[in-house]
């Protein structure tokens, strides 16, 4: 990761992004136009981001090498990103702090009219314009074919395409249930570590079905949704969409008066350390024990003022990217 960061300045990529989605859409669209749409291009490439970019002339392939890229080079600058399998396509999200969410990015979008110009998108809520996640898109199909709607109208897709004056010039649109039937049902390799262990992987894919069982599918409503021919299944949302980069505090009595214990957990893959401050003090950086790479429990008094005592922390992880800031607000009364 940190070879594909540099080699590839993937910093001077997203810098004009100030926020998270800004970055990811600056990043999505460099992937985009790395090489042109090419369906005959080679179907085994390795799921591997530095393979397939240093690839030679129709040898980069299909949705599954663009996907592969995104989300590889969304992990070397910090984010956490993973591959999504949909039916008949594949794509990618990446958590979003800013949102509190996963993000679909669909890196090489397959409607026609964006096919040949490097067209790409990303959906939001057709009333609030909040990005939207793949379980929402599925979600939102749902709703239209059991209404027999001619437009999922809940949703709008922002598509990004070339044109004569602009690159990624970005158009709104509404699709049809069957635009977005590609969301009926779908999947996610349980890792995201492809660049330091290839298999397993599927091989062939994009010329061939899927064989590895390894996938967790959701178990969606649609008939679709229903196969059964895997055997991973799940109908528990936190299975897919968990939450990460946030602490849990939990604040209960000490032993002594005027003091309280907290326990903060965070579950922050390739955690780093955490940050805390109090009553609005300088950040100070606090170590937590524990072997898991990603998930962490810190244990520690909090001693008290009179009156009101502010406690923050937020998480880090390895390559400096800050998660959410949790805050807790302690009033202390009666004491001298």
């Amino acid at each position: 990761l940190e070879r594909l960061r540099r080699e590839f300045k993937l910093d001077e990529v997203v810098a004009a992004g100030k926020t998270d989605l800004e970055k990811l859409l600056l990043l999505r669209n460099w992937v985009r136009r790395r090489w042109p749409c090419n369906d005959m291009g080679s179907g085994v490439r390795a799921w591997d981001a530095l393979e397939i970019l240093t690839a030679g002339d129709n040898q980069h392939g299909m949705c599954v090498h663009f996907g592969t890229v995104f989300y590889q080079c969304a992990l070397a600058l910090g984010f956490n990103a993973r591959p999504i399998i949909l039916t008949n396509h594949y794509v990618a999200d990446a958590w979003s702090n800013e949102h509190r969410k996963w993000i679909l990015m669909d890196v090489e979008s397959v409607q026609p009219e964006g096919f040949q110009k490097y067209g790409t998108a990303h959906y939001v809520e057709a009333t609030s314009g909040i990005p939207m996640s793949v379980m929402d898109l599925h979600h939102r199909l749902h709703e239209a074919l059991g209404k027999g709607a001619d437009t999922v109208q809940s949703v709008i897709q922002k598509y990004t395409v070339d044109t004569n004056n602009a690159l990624h010039a970005e158009l709104d649109k509404v699709r049809s249930p069957r635009e977005l039937r590609i969301f009926e049902r779908f999947a996610f390799p349980e890792r995201n570590n492809y660049l330091d262990q290839l298999e397993p992987w599927e091989e062939f894919h994009g010329q061939d079905y899927y064989h590895s069982d390894a996938h967790l599918w959701w178990s969606g409503a649609t008939e679709r949704g229903q196969e059964q021919e895997f055997s991973r299944r799940t109908d528990r949302e936190g299975d897919m969409m968990w939450s990460v980069n946030e602490v849990d505090l939990v604040l209960t009595a000490a032993g002594k008066p005027a003091s309280v214990e907290v326990t903060a957990i965070t579950v922050t893959p390739n955690f780093k350390e955490f940050l805390c401050r109090k009553d609005g003090g300088e950040w100070v950086s606090v170590e937590a024990p524990g072997k898991d790479p990603d998930e962490r429990v810190l244990v520690f008094k909090w001693d008290l003022k009179p009156g009101d005592n502010t406690l923050e922390i937020k998480p880090v992880n390895a390559f400096g990217r800050e998660g959410l800031v949790s805050r807790a607000v302690v009033k202390l009364e009666g004491a001298k």
